[in-house]
């Protein structure tokens, strides 16, 4: 009798523990079809559409806006001062989202995501998460045709844009009237009307020495439509 009970409690024992595991995998499956749902009503509501690329996107703008216009630089590095290498790059617009009526481009590289108001180009981030309900954010206008020097944001640190006569030499030509986005001390693009962006600059602080030159991106080649 007493090896009978024994055998008895095993078997229920056994059945106990699978309705435990399949109670287990029945809850997992359930939150993951609750994820996917989630995920899937993300991807729906931030469905970026996007525009064929291979059209003019706006004329009066600062920089010539053409899906197939593209820029090649000189890309150097320089550390404390003393130069260190460089390479060619590329930058193109790789996509055209329509945001609310609004043409917004995203680049190959370095420059971010800019959106079209009228015939000033600012300064864009997507933002596909569950708490932000539009999808993006369009943060501060970065390129324009200024009168005199406008501070264009403050966070976290001043951002202007500005006019410049002072000459631009590039192994394409040398070009003065230039307009300057400046972010303090840390990054500066230089942009001239007829062709777009001739140099970009990022610089570093070592200690009290004044701002010193990181990288920069000087105009070789460019292609416009």
């Amino acid at each position: 009798m007493g090896g009978g009970w024994s055998l008895c409690m095993s078997t229920k024992q056994i059945y106990i523990s699978l309705q435990i595991k399949n109670t287990i995998y029945l809850l997992l499956s359930l939150l993951c079809l609750v994820s996917c749902d989630k995920n899937n009503d993300l991807g729906e509501s931030c469905n970026y559409e996007e525009n064929p690329l291979g059209v003019d996107i706006q004329s009066n703008t600062v920089i010539p806006l053409h899906s197939r216009n593209f820029w090649v630089y000189t890309d150097s590095l320089w550390q404390e001062g003393i130069f260190e290498g460089e390479k060619s790059s590329l930058i193109k617009i790789e996509k055209v989202y329509d945001l609310d009526g609004r043409k917004s481009m995203k680049f190959s590289q370095i420059i971010p995501q800019l959106t079209l108001r009228n015939d000033t180009l600012y300064s864009t981030r997507l933002t596909p998460e569950p708490t932000v309900p539009i999808c993006y954010e369009i943060l501060h206008p970065m390129f324009f045709s200024p009168t005199g020097i406008v501070q264009v944001d403050d966070d976290p640190f001043a951002k202007f844009v500005y006019r410049s006569s002072n000459p631009v030499e590039t192994p394409v030509g040398t070009f003065s009237d230039n307009i300057v986005y400046e972010e303090e001390d840390t990054f500066e693009v230089i942009v001239n009307e007829e062709v777009g962006i001739v140099k970009m600059s990022f610089f570093v602080t070592y200690g009290n020495i004044q701002k010193t030159k990181r990288r920069t991106l000087t105009l070789k080649d460019f292609d416009l439509i």
